[in-house]
């Protein structure tokens, strides 16, 4: 009876020591880039990267090259490292339709569709890509090159006609898919913090 009565007060004393572990935040999988070539390609493009904590997808996107609305509507997908499982999809439509992201790169901004949240987990190889038909802009051979530090390993992929993994590794990145991602807390701190309890209303009995 004792654990529950101080139940709220541990929940309480836990999110004001790790403020961060009560809410997730939202942020670029890439988030500045200065690119010397942009190209106009067809077929499914894009990268893969290496997850260097849990973090969970929140949104799929395409780079919106001048930021005035895309050409074409674009399928957007994350795989396995095998390619072999669609983990998250989504289509990003044409125009201005889909919902702009305010951080600006190289005059351009990622456009995006909130999808239901998919985990990936640490340490693990992923593929995003997006399907083009020579209408939109993509951007490769970087000045420079920013990501979120919850991501390593950035690299191109492109792949054949229509919406399917990108497997064809490329000399640079090919950014024209992008997705937002919340780095999700381990679950450490909070177990250590009530082990710390129990042992206190133990002491207390």
């Amino acid at each position: 009876m004792l654990f529950r009565a101080f139940l709220p007060l541990r929940i309480l004393l836990f999110l004001l020591l790790f403020p961060g572990a009560g809410s997730l935040r939202a942020e670029l999988a890439v988030d500045g880039f200065s690119a010397l070539t942009s190209l106009q390609p067809t077929g499914t493009v894009g990268w893969q990267f290496t997850t260097t904590e849990r973090i969970q997808v929140e949104a799929l996107g395409v780079m919106d090259a001048g930021g005035d609305g895309l050409r074409e509507a674009h399928q957007v997908g994350i795989w396995d490292a095998t390619g072999t499982s669609l983990l998250a999809s989504a289509t990003v439509q044409s125009g201005t339709a889909s919902t702009p992201d305010t951080t600006v790169m190289q005059n351009s901004l990622l456009r995006y569709e909130l999808i239901s949240p998919v985990v990936l987990v640490s340490g693990q190889t992923y593929i995003i890509g997006a399907s083009y038909d020579n209408d939109d802009l993509i951007f490769t051979n970087f000045n420079s090159f920013s990501s979120s530090t919850s991501l390593t390993g950035i690299s191109g992929l492109s792949g054949g006609a229509g919406f399917s993994v990108p497997t064809t590794p490329s000399s640079s990145a090919l950014l024209g898919p992008n997705f937002l991602l919340s780095p999700i807390p381990e679950p450490t701190s909070f177990l250590m913090f009530s082990c710390a309890s129990l042992l206190v209303v133990r002491r207390r009995r």
